[in-house]
């Protein structure tokens, strides 16, 4: 502050006031852990599907007689008679004559697998034919 005097006046000066800033910095070491548990939560399931094999079919062309028969397992004697048959021309078609119907592999008497039409002789011996993707089969001889 400072004092003049002038002509008998006098008048003081005054500073502006002055803005102080202060910044203070705080590091706060703080640290928080949750666990979070599940109550009743279901224990994993594996999901599991069986599938079926398909039930064998005695499928019999329409107006059909043991003369014409279609695809699965037909007993020789009641389904089909023993002779020879030939399918229609079908590609992928897959035959077998069995000498029983339990479905293991040494039931298998022969076997074919064809493109196109096919001819097959049922014995009076066989147990069963067996066929899928033939067609009709029809009796020749």
């Amino acid at each position: 502050m400072a004092l003049t005097a002038c002509g008998g006046e006098t008048e003081a000066e005054v500073a502006a006031p002055s803005t102080i800033t202060r910044t203070v910095t705080t590091t706060v070491d703080h640290t928080t852990t949750v666990t979070e548990t599940p109550e009743d939560e279901p224990e994993p399931t594996q999901a599991s599907r069986e599938i079926p094999e398909p039930a064998p079919t005695n499928t019999r062309a329409s107006g059909s007689s043991s003369t014409t028969f279609g695809a699965g397992t037909q007993l020789v004697g009641s389904d089909v008679q023993p002779g020879t048959y030939r399918n229609t021309a079908t590609d992928g078609c897959y035959w077998e004559r069995l000498s029983d119907t339990s479905g293991d592999f040494e039931d298998i008497i022969t076997n074919g697998f064809s493109e196109g039409q096919s001819y097959v002789t049922i014995a009076p011996t066989d147990i069963a034919f067996n066929s899928s993707f033939c067609g009709t089969w029809e009796l020749v001889e």
